[in-house]
C-alpha cells in the first residue's frame, strides 16, 4: 500500500504502476487456501480502481471487479473475511457508477453492501462501516435516478451507522458529514 499512498500524494505514475506490479505478484505468492489469498485479491483490485481512475483503461476496471468477485467467492459464507470481501466488490461497483455511469453496477453495490451488513460474521465493528458504505450507494444513485427513496434509505443507514459508532470516534465526523448532505 505504501508505493499506492505515494502516488496519491505525489501523482507519479511509476509508483502507481510499482503498486499494480507488486499487487499482482501478491497474488501469485498467495496460495488459493490461505487466508491472505483474499485480501491480496481486494488489494490488488483497489490498485487497478486507481489505476483506472488515473489513466482511463476500462480493462483495469474490469479487472479491479474480477478480482473483488474472486474474494468473494474465495470467502465462504462463514469466512471472518466475508462481509469485507462483499464491502470490497461493493465499493468497486459504485466505483463503475460514479466513473462509468453503470447504473446497474450501483443495483449490484447495494446487493453486497446489503449482504455485508447482514452476515452473521460482520464484526460489531464492521457494522457502522457496511452502513455507511450502503448509505453512500443510496446517496450516489438518487443523483443518477433522482428516486427519493434512495435519499430516504441513505438517511436511515446514516443514522444506524452513527448508533454503531462510539460518540469519540474519527469516522462519527464523516458520517455526520454525509449524513447532513
Amino acid at each position: 500500500r505504501a508505493m499506492q499512498q505515494r502516488f496519491g500524494c505525489s501523482g507519479n505514475s511509476k509508483d502507481l504502476e510499482d503498486a499494480a506490479t507488486f499487487g499482482h505478484n501478491s497474488i501469485n505468492a498467495s496460495e488459493a487456501e490461505h487466508v491472505t489469498c483474499p485480501t491480496a485479491l481486494m488489494f490488488y483490485g483497489d490498485i487497478l480502481e486507481e489505476r483506472y481512475e488515473a489513466c482511463g483503461n476500462p480493462d483495469d476496471m474490469a479487472e479491479a471487479t474480477r478480482l473483488c468477485r474472486e474474494a468473494v467467492n474465495a470467502c465462504p459464507i462463514g469466512h471472518p473475511l466475508r462481509p469485507r470481501a462483499l464491502n470490497t466488490l461493493g465499493l468497486v461497483c459504485r466505483r463503475r457508477l460514479q466513473l462509468m455511469s453503470e447504473v446497474a453496477a450501483a443495483e449490484e453495490a447495494i446487493t453486497l453492501h446489503q449482504a455485508a451488513r447482514t452476515a452473521p460474521e460482520l464484526p460489531h465493528s464492521e457494522l457502522s462501516r457496511s452502513c455507511r458504505y450502503l448509505a453512500d450507494t443510496h446517496r450516489w444513485l438518487y443523483t443518477f435516478d433522482g428516486n427519493e427513496n434512495h435519499v430516504e434509505e441513505a438517511i436511515a443507514l446514516y443514522k444506524e451507522a452513527l448508533d454503531h459508532i462510539p460518540p469519540n470516534a474519527s469516522e462519527r465526523a464523516a458520517v455526520l458529514e454525509n449524513y447532513s448532505l
